[in-house]
């Protein structure tokens, strides 16, 4: 999409890789922070400097890095309060990709969808409580729930990605 012509927000906990998108997106706000359903410092989790996986979510850094974890504290901020200080405010948003690791709800509730409207919207669900993601266990997945609720339709997946669009 960047290809295209795109622009928009990139965010990661991982100081390298807002690094290297300032270097290859210019024209992209590339933040430094968590998302999170509140603004304040936050601890992270990782377990490399150049990695893709780090979390705010313990759980899913103990069920995910299972060969240990570093910490580090970083400043969190809402989905809100990000759009409200960027260009995209008050745009419509074509393409939302939530990739938070474990922390998508907090992520989810902390977007005004009555004033942001993201046609389509990409989220990693992990939901295989029994090893891998069906049709059942996904409609009692919290962030499935959530879409469903705020007015969005599963319409693909694979194995841990869904696009949802706006009903």
């Amino acid at each position: 999409m960047f290809k295209k012509g795109w622009e928009g927000i990139n965010i990661d906990l991982n100081k390298t890789s807002i690094d290297l998108f300032n270097r290859a997106r210019k024209n992209d706000d590339n933040l430094n922070v968590a998302i999170s359903n509140k603004s304040k410092k936050i601890k992270f989790y990782y377990r490399k400097k150049i990695n893709m996986l780090n979390t705010i979510n313990i759980k899913f850094a103990k069920s995910s890095f299972l060969k240990g974890f570093k910490t580090g504290f970083t400043n969190s901020e809402t989905l809100n309060s990000i759009l409200e200080k960027s260009k995209i405010k008050n745009k419509k948003i074509d393409f939302l990709n939530l990739d938070v690791e474990g922390n998508e709800i907090e992520a989810l509730e902390s977007l005004n969808f009555k004033r942001y409207k993201p046609r389509l919207i990409c989220v990693e669900i992990h939901n295989n409580t029994s090893g891998r993601n069906t049709k059942n266990n996904l409609k009692t997945n919290e962030t499935y729930k959530l879409l469903n609720k705020r007015g969005y339709k599963n319409i693909w997946s694979n194995r841990y990605s869904y696009i949802f669009k706006r009903k």
